[in-house]
């Protein structure tokens, strides 16, 4: 497995000791956990251009990840490509990112326009994270026919889509998620595999 835009390895060390072998993580930040279990391995590096770094060169794997790390790709059908080259035969590309809408409805009530208005924008969005309100982060605006047709120009194709949605009892427990979810929508994953050769 290949985790680009691991964060600091958690997610990929908890992937690890769930089954997954000679796993590796790349992110620009470096500031990774200390002690990542054996079959972990944490490259610091931008995931814009996975085939330069020189601890990946030569290597496939089975899936790789964008968990909320693909809007950072500074060319996405370049690494998205690059990406594709590293899989195996049977292997795909976990990718998941925040529902369009949400970013266009935040903007939206910040700027006093409407939906559409910030749906079709093209200027780069900043805004403070909900998990340290000293860090703001700019991603890329997108709509889903942006996504949609970086995939293909990549020669991916979507094999499945989720929307995925509180479960009953977590919104019971949580209202404020739910209420939030139910405002914002929340994340797309995407299964993406790479389109047959001719």
């Amino acid at each position: 497995m290949l985790d680009l835009g691991c964060g600091n390895g958690g997610k990929l060390a908890e992937l690890v000791r769930e089954g997954a072998v000679a796993s590796a993580g790349v992110d620009i930040g470096g500031n990774f956990i200390t002690a990542p279990p054996p079959g972990v391995e944490l490259i610091r590096g931008d995931l814009s251009n996975p085939d330069s770094l020189p601890e990946l060169r030569g290597r496939t794997f089975d899936r790789i990840l964008f968990l909320q790390s693909f809007g950072y790709a500074k060319d996405p059908v370049h690494t998205l490509r690059a990406a594709r080259a590293m899989l195996n035969q049977d292997g795909f590309i976990l990718l998941t990112r925040t529902q369009p809408i949400r970013y266009a409805l935040e903007r939206a009530e910040q700027n006093g326009t409407t939906l559409g208005e910030e749906y079709f924008a093209k200027a780069d969005y900043t805004y403070r994270t909900g998990w340290n309100e000293h860090i703001a982060l700019t991603k890329r605006t997108y709509t889903m026919s942006d996504l949609l047709n970086v995939f293909s120009t990549a020669g991916m194709w979507i094999e499945t889509a989720i929307e995925p949605q509180l479960a009953e009892e977590a919104a019971r427990r949580y209202p404020h998620k739910r209420a939030w979810m139910n405002k914002y929508l929340g994340i797309l994953i995407f299964k993406l595999r790479p389109l047959a050769s001719h």
